[in-house]
């Protein structure tokens, strides 16, 4: 997939991480937080993907192996829709549709052509702005919501959350690790 792009929303301190995803992703663009602003990196990130295809990637992953040869089969069977490749439930341990108001975790999400402008301009009139001052992942729910917008979750994960301190809350535990992410 030539014009798929792909992000990492990433903090200087985790550049580790970020180097060892270009070992499978060389094209990865690294799209730093230069303001110590989650919600701010994520809207410019946005406006930096513009109407392009992308596949956005937070800095705390470890990806699965081969990982763009099992993403793009995925995205190219539903082009045109909302995915994420990361679940935490030990309920749903298959691929599913799943409302768009339940949306939760942004560890590694395609947005389809359009999508982060239209999620961005959401943003400006957003009414969850000061309760969710980071809440990015309430923001794209939202929004699916206020489109009746249902969205893929794949599985098995084709990322893992690396087992550290959130940068964004301290008090999350570091144990939110996929029950279905294969190496």
């Amino acid at each position: 997939m030539d014009s798929l792009l792909y992000l990492v929303r990433c903090v200087p301190s985790r550049l580790k991480y970020v180097e060892a995803m270009r070992d499978q992703i060389p094209n990865l663009v690294a799209f730093q937080d230069t303001k110590g602003h989650a919600m701010v990196t994520f809207l410019e990130s946005l406006g930096f993907i513009q109407d392009r295809p992308c596949v956005m990637l937070e800095d705390d992953i470890e990806l699965t192996s081969n990982f763009c040869a099992k993403i793009e089969p995925v995205i190219a069977a539903h082009p045109a829709s909302f995915k994420t490749f990361f679940s935490l439930s030990k309920k749903y341990t298959a691929s599913r549709w799943a409302n768009g108001g339940n949306f939760c975790m942004s560890q590694c999400l395609y947005f389809p052509p359009g999508y982060a402008l239209h999620i961005a301009q959401y943003y400006a009139d957003w009414p969850r702005k000061e309760e969710h001052p980071t809440g990015y992942d309430f923001l794209i729910a939202d929004w699916l919501k206020s489109r009746k917008e249902r969205y893929y979750i794949h599985c098995p994960s084709l990322v893992q959350h690396l087992p550290v301190v959130s940068l964004i809350d301290g008090r999350r535990s570091k144990f939110r690790q996929s029950p279905t992410f294969e190496r």
